[in-house]
């Protein structure tokens, strides 16, 4: 076959390679650039050199992970993560930088460190992950359980000449306000009514009563689950009973005993809208307020030892105490010179909701895949799971744009392993298909990316966009 040769004219050739044939490929492409760099200020032009620093390691790490921290222009650093160990390195000479580790490394054993690890910086933090670790809840959590052993008796109204009755267990206690004099008040003292009601339970040997201001705290001797029900003679209005659910939040008294807790259920019976509340005297309030509050008879809490771990770089600057103290001193360090910390990250607990209206992360149970920080907020993968923090809402009362968000991809889309970042959007998934999560407004929402194809104009994959 005859070389078939074409004589024109290239302008420049700073569009870098392209895989397509030549009579589809721009001018300005080239089908293979050895030790070149494509710029469009300059041109084509030779590879700029590398200059060497210094040796890090006496020995190579062929297996580690390197992550590489890029604080600001003078303060850079490389990570190596491997097997039970962990080693920075400042980019400026190659010196190693001491990492503190007061509760182990043992969350870095792993078989391979370079596919095994995962790390992401944000500012002076970095968070790691071992992608071998399943994420538990805190097994020795003491869970908080449902108050089935007490009741209340909240005194609404004081009024003459009415019954205030209370029935636990089947026995029966009235108070009987007396009947207006000529020179009474208008309205009976609620708390007298409380006391002298709390006296009469108190006859009961199986049960304690105790009146704090308008309400009664009603208790049964050895933790065990009682019948409960009031009633008076004012329409039902004058008394009113509250043990565990709780109608509305409207139900509940204005000034409350510390720690008293109950479900509000609402006017529905769908539990999606329940929430949880708590009377808390230590709020800095006068005297007190209700609080929102988490369920009963559930785990709360994270294993720290199982979750993403932290590596966080600080100065010293002499107000360090104890066991720190006592390594820094070790250590060498003077005044000024940095040093990393090595440790578990306190993540929150869960404070309101349960596993309705405020489940555990999917996570849970599962491994994290990958780490990402996207739109402000810390991300995870997990097999098909995408999440953004924050995991454990604030509130369950109402809808808060704070609240975490997690979405599975659909069923095509199966253990992706791979996020991209396009735009305002985040993609993750396997190639040839990625779904992505769009956050610029207050809902988020899925969307199933197809077919990446490449441009004709640029090596950028341009992707067509099909809402899941």
């Amino acid at each position: 076959m005859a070389d078939e040769r074409i004589s024109m004219g290239i302008p420049n050739l700073f569009n870098g390679i392209s895989q397509q044939a030549p009579n589809l490929r721009l001018t300005s492409q080239a089908a293979v650039q050895t030790n070149l760099y494509s710029s469009l200020v300059r041109g084509l032009v030779k590879r700029p050199p590398t200059t060497h620093i210094a040796e890090l390691r006496a020995t190579a790490a062929d297996d580690a992970y390197i992550h590489w921290i890029d604080r600001d222009n003078t303060e850079r650093y490389a990570v190596f993560l491997l097997d039970q160990d962990i080693e920075v390195y400042d980019t400026a000479d190659g010196s190693e930088i001491p990492v503190y580790s007061p509760n182990g490394l043992t969350y870095l054993d792993v078989t391979t460190p370079r596919t095994e690890f995962r790390a992401v910086s944000i500012a002076d933090y970095t968070i790691i992950v071992n992608t071998t670790k399943t994420v538990a809840m805190d097994a020795t959590e003491v869970a908080e359980n449902a108050p089935v052993d007490e009741a209340y008796a909240w005194v609404k109204r004081g009024n003459y000449g009415t019954n205030y009755v209370i029935t636990v267990d089947g026995s029966t206690y009235t108070e009987t306000t007396p009947n207006p004099g000529t020179t009474s008040p208008t309205y009976y003292p609620t708390d007298t009514i409380a006391t002298n009601l709390a006296a009469k339970v108190n006859a009961n040997a199986n049960f304690t009563a105790t009146a704090t201001g308008s309400v009664i705290k009603i208790v049964k001797t050895g933790g065990a689950t009682f019948t409960f029900g009031v009633s008076d003679s004012f329409g039902g209005d004058a008394l009113i009973g509250l043990k565990i659910d709780v109608g509305a939040k409207e139900d509940l008294p204005d000034t409350g005993i510390d720690g008293m807790s109950f479900r509000i259920t609402g006017a529905s019976r769908n539990a999606e809208d329940d929430y949880y509340v708590r009377y808390n005297t230590n709020s800095g309030e006068y005297k007190g307020v209700w609080e929102e509050y988490r369920g009963w008879d559930q785990s709360n809490v994270f294993d720290a030892t199982t979750m993403p771990h932290r590596l966080v770089r600080y100065f010293v600057d002499g107000t360090e105490t104890g066991a720190l103290a006592t390594w820094i001193t070790g250590q060498g360090l003077s005044n000024g010179e940095p040093y990393f910390l090595f440790d578990q990250v306190e993540w929150d607990d869960r404070l309101v909701g349960d596993d309705t209206t405020a489940p555990i992360p999917e996570f849970v149970g599962r491994k994290i895949s990958d780490v990402y920080f996207f739109n402000s907020r810390l991300g995870f993968l997990s097999e098909e799971w995408i999440f953004l923090s924050r995991y454990l809402t604030s509130s369950t009362s109402g809808p808060r744009q704070s609240n975490r968000s997690s979405m599975t991809a659909p069923s095509r889309l199966r253990s992706p392993t791979t996020r991209y970042h396009f735009s305002d959007r985040l993609c993750r998934g396997t190639k040839p298909y990625c779904a992505s999560v769009t956050t610029h407004s207050s809902r988020s929402r899925v969307r199933t990316r197809s077919h990446l194809r490449t441009s004709r104009q640029t090596r950028r994959p341009s992707l067509n966009r099909v809402v899941a």
